[in-house]
C-alpha cells in the first residue's frame, strides 16, 4: 500500500524533488524511510530475556537470574517484575527488582510447599505495561523432590483410531529416572470427560522395564468433546504428573497457505508454504492434497508443527482447491490465493560468496524498487529495470558482519509492496565463545578455575558482559532450556519453529526463513500507519502512586506525608489535587525489610488515602494468554508508548558490582542473619554512625554484619533490636527488591550437596576478550556444565556458550 503523501504547493515540491534528484536521493525512499523510522519510535519493542542458573529446582531452593532488556529505542525501565505460576496458573511467588541501563539480575526463592511439576517464570518491566503482553518474557522451569533423582513420566494412546465410542483404548506410560527405565513407580490416575466427569480411575504402578499400561472403553460423547488423562507418579520423594489431553472425534482443521517468492503466476514455478492448526490454534499434522480440477496432483503431510512445503507450477488461473484429510472426514477448500497472469517474483541464492537476488517479471512495468532493510532501519535500496519476461541477477550489499535477520522488499513503480523475502545475513554465528579448564576432572570441595575468550566470526575479540552459571547436568533439562541468541527470533514470526532441521542448505537463503514475517514494523503495518507524534505513558508505573482525600471539605491538604523506607525516613509532597507519588528508588530494599507511609491517628481521623495500582489486571492479561493455547508472539500491543528519540550512539555495558553490604561476615553466614531477620524491623542509623540514637529520632537502615556505636560501644549489627512500627499507624507498601550476593563457598567451607557452583550476573571480558573467574566443586558428584549468555558492550548482539566438566 502506497504512503499516504502530505499536501505541498507545486512550487515547494518541484524545489524539494530537485533537491533530492541533484543528490540521487529518491523521494520515496526518503518518506519510506521516515515512515519507517515513525512507526519504531511510536511502537518500541524489548526483547526481554532471562539467563536463569539451571532449569530444575527443589522447593525452597534459590532461582538465580539475570534480565537483559535490549531495545529498538530508549525505554527507561526501572523496574522488573518476576512472577512464578503454578500449573494451575496461580501465581506462588513474585519479585521486583531494579533495573540498571538494559540490565537487571536478582534471585527468587521457591516456597517450600512447591509440590513437584512444571511452573511458568514470567517477567517484564515497568514500561512494558505501557504496551500491553506484547513483550513479556515466560519459560517453565521444574520443580522436583530431587534433581539428582528427577522423575520423568510420559503417556501416550497406542492406537489413535481405537479413539471412538465403544472402542478399547490403551495408554501406554513410559517413567525415567537418571536416564534409565524407572521400575516400580507406584501412580493414581483418573479420565475425564471436557464436563470433568470421571470415566475412570485407579492406581497404576510401572514394570521392570519402566513401563505401565491402561485400558478402558471409549464412552459415548459428543463428537466435539475431548477427554483428558490426570496421573501423579512417585518414588523416593521424586513425583511426576502427566496430563494427558485425547484428541475429539471431529477435529475442525484450518488450512493457511502463503506464497514463498511472490506472486503466483500462471506457468512460473513458486513455492507454497502450508500450514495446519486444530480448532484450538494448536499445530496438528495432517494429510493435505493439492487438486486440479478434482484431480489429485500433489500430496503432503505437515509435520509437527502443521508445516509443510512443495514447489508449484500453476498451468491456469482457477480450478485448483486443496482437500484436507480429517479423520475419516475430507473436505475441499478453494484454493485460497489468488493465480495471476502477470506480477513479480523473487529468489534469494548463495553464488560465489555473495548473497544473490534472482528479480523475475512477467507482464509488469519495466520499472522496480529493491529495498533492503532489517528489523529497525533500511539499509540499501535500488531502482531496476526488467522487461517483461526477463530476469535479473543482482548482488546484495555486505551490510555489516553482524549475523542478523535482513528484509528484501520489491516496490512497483507505483510504490506498491509485492514482495518481501527475509534471510540471514549470513550463515556463521557472530561470535565463537571458547571455555576451558585446567583439567576435566575434579575431587569434591576442589577450586576450579575457567578461562573464557570471546571473538567475533572475523577472529577479532570481543569486549562482552555476561552471565555465567555453573551447575548440574541434572538440572539442565534441554527441552525447556532456553539461549540468548534464539531469543532475537522474537523479532520475526517464524512460521517455521525449527528452520535449521528443515531447511539447512546454505545455497538456498530464502528456504531457511521461507515465508517468515516481521513481528515488528511489517510494510503492511508501517505503510498504512498514521504517526501520532507525541504518546502517553502512564507514569511511575514502577512505583507506587496514591491520592489523598479529606474527609471534611473544609480540611486543607496536608503538603507532605512520611515514608519509613530501608534507607530511612523520607518526606513525600502531595499535591495540591492529593496526588503523591515515590519513586522506585525510595522502595529499594533487602529481603526481610519492609516500607511503610506512616499515618498516625490524628492523620487518619483527618484523611483516607488510597493507592493507586498502575498493574490493575495486567497480571490477569497474561496469564490469560499464557493459559490459553495462543502463542504470546502472535499477541500484539494495547497501547502505544510515547514518542522517543532514537538511540544516537551506542550503550557502554560498564562492569556492575552489587555486593552485599557486609563486615566480617561470610556470605553463607550473612544469608541465615538475613532470613531471621523480623519484616519491617524500625533500627536506624543516625549520620554519626549511632544505633537507635536518643538525639537523632531519623536515619538510614542499619546493614546485618556492620559495626555501630549502640549504648556507647561498638556492636555488631546481627539482629534487630526495635519492634516495628504499629501496622494500625502505617500503609505497607511494595519493596522493590536490592539482589542478593550468591553465596559462593570456598576453601573453608565444608562442601555441601550443591547443584548450583558459581553464579555471576555480570562478568566482562577484556579488550583482549578474554575473562577468568574460580570456585569450588561441592559434594554433589557427577557431570557438571558452565553456561555463558550476554551480549557485546557496543551493538548489544546476543552471545552464548557452554561446556562441561566432571567432578569424582
Amino acid at each position: 500500500m502506497p504512503i499516504k503523501k502530505p499536501v505541498i504547493t507545486l512550487f515547494s515540491a518541484i524545489t524539494a524533488l530537485l533537491c533530492l534528484l541533484s543528490f540521487g536521493i529518491d523521494p520515496y525512499i526518503e518518506r519510506l524511510k521516515e515512515q519507517l523510522r515513525a512507526y519504531i519510535l511510536e511502537h518500541p519493542f524489548i526483547n526481554l530475556y532471562l539467563h536463569l542458573d539451571k532449569d530444575i529446582y527443589m522447593a525452597g531452593e534459590t532461582v538465580w537470574f539475570k534480565a537483559y532488556l535490549p531495545s529498538t529505542s530508549i525505554i527507561d525501565s526501572e523496574v522488573l517484575f518476576i512472577r512464578l505460576l503454578n500449573e494451575r496458573k496461580q501465581i506462588v511467588a513474585e519479585k521486583e527488582l531494579p533495573i540498571y541501563d538494559v540490565r537487571s539480575h536478582g534471585e527468587i526463592t521457591l516456597p517450600n510447599d512447591l509440590f513437584p511439576g512444571t511452573y511458568t517464570l514470567y517477567a517484564f518491566s515497568d514500561r512494558m505495561i505501557n504496551f500491553g503482553t506484547r513483550d513479556i518474557f515466560h519459560r517453565e522451569i521444574k520443580v522436583s523432590a530431587d534433581p539428582g533423582n528427577m522423575l520423568r513420566v510420559s503417556a501416550h494412546v497406542v492406537d489413535t483410531s481405537a479413539l471412538k465410542p465403544g472402542s478399547d483404548v490403551k495408554i501406554r506410560f513410559r517413567a525415567e529416572s537418571r536416564g534409565a527405565p524407572a521400575k516400580n513407580v507406584k501412580g493414581n490416575y483418573r479420565l475425564l470427560t471436557t464436563r470433568s466427569e470421571v470415566i475412570q480411575e485407579d492406581k497404576i504402578s510401572t514394570n521392570a522395564d519402566g513401563n505401565a499400561e491402561i485400558a478402558f472403553k471409549y464412552p459415548p460423547i459428543a463428537n466435539t468433546e475431548t477427554m483428558r488423562l490426570e496421573a501423579i507418579f512417585n518414588k523416593s520423594n521424586a513425583d511426576a504428573e502427566v496430563n494427558l489431553l485425547l484428541p475429539p472425534l471431529q477435529k475442525e482443521i484450518s488450512l493457511n497457505v502463503f506464497a514463498g517468492n511472490g506472486d503466483i503466476i500462471v506457468d512460473t514455478p513458486c513455492k507454497l508454504v502450508l500450514e495446519t492448526t486444530d480448532q484450538n490454534g494448536s499445530p496438528i499434522s495432517t494429510k493435505i492434497a493439492l487438486l486440479s480440477r478434482a484431480k489429485i496432483i500433489r500430496s503432503v503431510i505437515t509435520d509437527k508443527n502443521g508445516l509443510a512445503a512443495f514447489d508449484f507450477l500453476p498451468r491456469e488461473i482457477d480450478g485448483y482447491s486443496f482437500q484436507i484429510q480429517n479423520d475419516l472426514h475430507r473436505k475441499t477448500e478453494k484454493f485460497p490465493l489468488p493465480i495471476k497472469r502477470q506480477g513479480w517474483t523473487m529468489k534469494l541464492k548463495n553464488l560465489e560468496n555473495e548473497r544473490k537476488a534472482i528479480v523475475y517479471n512477467k507482464g509488469m512495468h519495466e520499472k522496480a524498487t529493491l529495498v533492503l532493510r532489517s528489523a529497525t532501519d533500511i539499509l540499501w535500496d535500488r531502482t531496476i529495470n526488467i522487461k517483461n519476461g526477463d530476469s535479473i541477477l543482482l548482488t546484495l550489499p555486505e551490510i555489516d558482519s553482524a549475523k542478523q535477520v535482513l528484509g528484501l522488499s520489491l516496490f512497483d513503480h507505483r510504490d506498491s509492496l509485492h514482495i518481501e523475502k527475509l534471510f540471514l545475513s549470513r550463515d556463521k554465528e557472530n561470535y565463537h565463545v571458547e571455555i576451558s579448564f585446567e583439567k576435566k576432572d575434579f575431587g569434591t570441595g576442589q577450586k576450579v578455575k575457567s578461562y573464557i575468550h570471546i571473538a567475533d566470526a572475523a577472529g577479532r575479540p570481543v569486549v562482552c558482559n555476561l552471565s555465567v552459571s555453573v551447575a548440574s547436568t541434572r538440572t539442565i533439562d534441554d527441552k525447556i532450556h532456553t539461549n540468548i541468541v534464539q531469543s532475537e527470533e522474537k523479532l520475526i514470526s517464524l512460521l517455521y519453529q525449527e528452520p535449521k532441521q528443515l531447511y539447512s542448505r546454505s545455497d538456498s537463503p530464502d528456504d531457511l526463513l521461507l515465508a517468515a514475517q516481521w513481528r515488528l514494523a511489517n510494510w503492511q503495518d508501517v505503510l498504512k500507519y498514521e504517526p501520532k507524534g507525541a504518546l502517553k505513558l502512564m507514569k511511575n508505573t514502577g512505583g507506587v502512586l496514591g491520592m489523598v482525600k479529606p474527609k471534611r471539605k473544609k480540611t486543607a491538604m496536608p503538603q507532605e506525608m512520611h515514608l519509613f523506607a530501608a534507607s530511612g525516613y523520607v518526606a513525600i509532597p502531595i499535591e495540591q489535587n492529593g496526588l503523591f507519588s515515590i519513586h522506585p528508588s525510595y522502595l529499594l530494599a533487602r529481603e526481610g525489610q519492609e516500607n511503610h507511609l506512616l499515618t498516625d491517628e490524628k492523620f487518619r481521623e483527618k484523611y483516607g488515602v488510597t493507592l493507586i495500582e498502575p498493574l490493575d489486571g495486567f497480571d490477569d492479561q497474561v496469564i490469560g494468554i499464557l493459559s490459553s493455547d495462543k502463542h504470546l508472539s502472535y499477541m500484539t500491543a494495547t497501547a502505544p508508548p510515547e514518542r522517543l528519540p532514537l538511540i544516537t550512539g551506542v550503550i557502554n555495558l560498564k562492569a556492575v558490582e552489587i555486593t552485599a553490604k557486609v563486615s566480617g561476615l561470610d556470605s553463607l553466614t550473612y544469608q541465615k542473619l538475613l532470613r531471621q531477620y523480623p519484616r519491617n524491623c524500625a533500627d536506624y542509623v543516625c549520620e554519626y554512625n549511632i544505633l537507635n540514637c536518643r538525639n537523632h529520632r531519623t536515619g538510614s537502615r542499619p546493614v546485618i554484619g556492620a559495626t555501630y556505636t549502640y549504648n556507647g560501644r561498638s556492636h555488631r549489627y546481627t539482629e534487630c533490636l526495635t519492634a516495628p512500627p504499629a501496622e494500625d499507624n502505617s500503609i505497607a507498601l511494595k519493596n522493590i527488591s536490592i539482589p542478593e550476593e550468591f553465596p559462593q563457598a570456598d576453601s573453608t567451607t565444608t562442601p555441601e550437596m550443591l547443584s548450583t557452583l558459581y553464579w555471576n550476573p555480570n562478568l566482562n571480558t577484556n579488550k583482549q576478550g578474554d575473562a577468568a573467574f574460580e570456585f569450588f566443586t561441592s559434594a554433589l558428584k557427577g557431570d557438571f556444565i558452565l553456561i555463558i549468555q550476554g551480549v557485546e558492550i557496543h551493538s548489544l548482539k546476543p552471545l552464548y556458550g557452554r561446556s562441561g566438566f566432571a567432578v569424582r
